[in-house]
């Protein structure tokens, strides 16, 4: 007598299961392997976070004191052109400084950074006016 083997619903079930779990485990190798010879990405050339939080509180730490250093110096009738223009060589500092940091062109950072600020408080100088909060 021979016996037939027959497959059920629920081994083709464990087939499927089975080939998905061993697809996650290929799948990462296949990425890294990518990520490394496509795209250059390499472990030693990660993200480094915390490194990038502390510079960048550090330096609108000290670009961020400019300005108010600019005010306390300045005369009463030529703060706020003075904070204006101390607030953009900072901005533009800033964008600089992370360009350089980050390996791009610096003038390009600068100017976006500048621009992004202009438009910021021109952005605020507007909604002072329509709320009437305006400072002379």
């Amino acid at each position: 007598m021979t016996r037939t083997f027959r497959r059920d619903r629920l081994t083709w079930v464990a087939y499927v299961v089975l080939a998905w779990f061993a697809y996650l485990q290929a799948a990462p190798g296949l990425v890294i392997a990518h990520l490394r010879d496509e795209l250059g990405i390499r472990p030693e050339t990660r993200a480094r976070p915390l490194q990038a939080a502390v510079v960048s509180g550090g330096s609108f730490a000290v670009f961020g004191a400019l300005p108010l250093v600019s005010l306390a110096l300045s005369p009463l009738s030529q703060r706020i052109p003075v904070m204006a223009i101390t607030s953009l060589a900072s901005l533009c500092a800033l964008g600089a400084l992370g360009a350089q940091l980050g390996g791009a062109s610096i003038h390009r950072g600068a100017l976006r950074v500048a621009i992004g600020g202009v438009f910021a408080m021109g952005a605020t100088a507007l909604v002072g006016r329509l709320f009437g909060v305006v400072l002379s």
